[in-house]
Formats: C-alpha cells, sequence, structure tokens
C-alpha cells in the first residue's frame, strides 16, 4: 500500500508582496460592498438622514423634556390633593408636607431599584444592622416619609371619578398619565417602517 500524505505541498512559491497587494484589494471591495449593502437596507427600511436629530424615523434626543416634567407635577398635585382629601375627612396626626417633584421623580427611583433587589419587607430596607443594612434608601427617604409618600400617592381626584358603569371608569385611577405617556413615546422615537411584532404580548391567530 501506498502511503497517505498528511499534507500537500504547494506547486509553486508563494510572492509576500503580490499577497499584501491581493489582500488590500479584497478588503476594498469588501468594503465597497458592505457599504453599497448598507444603503439598500437603509432604503428599505425607509430611514432617512439625520434620524438622531428628530428627522426622520429613530430617536428623537431633545425632545419630551418638559411632557416628562409634566407628568410628575400631575402625580404631584394629585397626590397633595389626595392627602387634603384625607386629612378633611379623618384628620391624621402624621407629620406631612407637600410632596414635591423631586420627591416624586426619588420615590420612583426607590421603587425601581426595590424591584432589582427583593428583600422580604418594606421596613428591610432601612435596616440599621450592619450586616443586613443598605444605607442607599435611608440617604434618599426616611422610612417615614417613603411610607407616607406611598400612602398618598394618586394619579387622579376621586372627587371626579365617574360611575362604575361608564366606560372610562376602569381607567380614571390612572389619569391623564397614559396619555402623557403616549406624547412622550411620540416626541423621543418613531419606529422604522418595518417592526417586529412580539406575538406573545399581542394575541394572534398566526402559527
Amino acid at each position: 500500500m501506498r502511503p497517505t500524505k498528511s499534507f500537500q505541498e504547494p506547486d509553486e512559491e508563494l510572492n509576500p508582496d503580490i499577497i499584501g497587494d491581493s489582500s488590500d484589494s479584497e478588503n476594498e471591495n469588501s468594503l465597497a460592498q458592505t457599504s453599497s449593502a448598507q444603503e439598500k437596507s437603509d432604503q428599505h427600511c425607509g430611514r432617512r438622514p439625520g434620524r438622531g436629530r428628530g428627522h426622520g424615523s429613530g430617536h428623537k434626543r431633545g425632545r419630551g423634556k418638559s411632557g416628562r416634567g409634566k407628568m410628575f407635577e400631575v402625580i404631584m398635585t394629585e397626590t397633595n390633593l389626595y392627602r387634603e382629601q384625607c386629612q378633611n375627612a379623618k384628620p391624621s396626626p402624621a407629620l406631612w408636607t407637600d410632596v414635591t417633584v423631586e420627591e416624586i421623580m426619588a420615590f420612583m427611583g426607590v421603587v425601581i431599584a426595590m424591584g432589582m433587589t427583593h428583600l422580604p419587607e418594606v421596613f428591610d430596607y432601612w435596616r440599621t444592622e450592619p450586616i443586613l443594612s443598605m444605607p442607599w434608601y435611608s440617604s434618599i427617604f426616611s422610612r417615614t416619609r417613603f411610607l407616607l409618600i406611598s400612602r398618598y400617592l394618586h394619579l387622579a381626584d376621586n372627587t371626579m371619578q365617574p360611575e362604575r358603569v361608564h366606560p372610562s371608569y376602569k381607567l380614571f385611577k390612572l389619569g391623564r398619565i397614559p396619555e402623557m405617556l403616549c406624547q412622550t413615546f411620540k416626541s423621543l422615537y418613531v419606529p422604522t417602517r418595518n417592526l417586529s411584532i412580539d406575538e406573545q404580548m399581542i394575541g394572534t391567530k398566526c402559527r
């Protein structure tokens, strides 16, 4: 039997200069093809220049800030109003000062952080034992202040609540927040022409 060759020797010696020229030429051609393909893809997706500056599709940076501020102002106003209504109906000895926009924003941040660091009870976030303490939360709010804001946090005026049979009854507690959120989303982002729908979020009979 003839022995099997483990490798095949090249028929001729390769010139390093030729290899370099060929590689550079191939890279340039590859970059040109990639650029051309990207331009075609952008045209297909309906993208237009300046997407990052508020023109065409994509993110709209620099817009919607005033809308977000108004949303927190609404929450602040309704929370203070609800506290006043509760105090008039049944006076409470709990110390209270009207909440501010900054406190509402900080409150939302603390709630989000609590969702990332799960503890058995709300009180556990203000534990003082060295092995259990989480000092960041107490640096933002005292426990009493956080619980008071949680108690009176409101988005709509209860005196304007419609009857149970009214179509807007179920969403009344959210007040104007959904509408303001939609306006903010529209001012911050415009989708491209091609969209991918999450079938788990939107019901469909497609298979």
